[in-house]
């Protein structure tokens, strides 16, 4: 399974972390950057504040393995 993180900054300096699963292979990063330019207007940290601008943007990659 892939998951799309995403690292944001707050005004104040605080990071944010926003993760969406199945992430779409081939993403590119001005798509990314497109999407998360979308994205910061709308959300707020915990602490009210709104997002300032994208850290980073990376793919997770994990497996499982059945053992029994």
């Amino acid at each position: 399974m892939k998951t799309l993180v995403l690292d944001f900054r707050t005004a104040g300096n605080a990071k944010v972390k926003v993760k969406v699963a199945d992430a779409k292979d081939g993403l590119t990063l001005d798509a990314v950057k497109a999407a998360a330019d979308k994205l910061m207007p709308v959300l707020v940290s915990t602490a009210g504040e709104g997002l300032a601008s994208l850290e980073q943007a990376s793919v997770v990659t994990t497996s499982t393995e059945i053992l029994a």
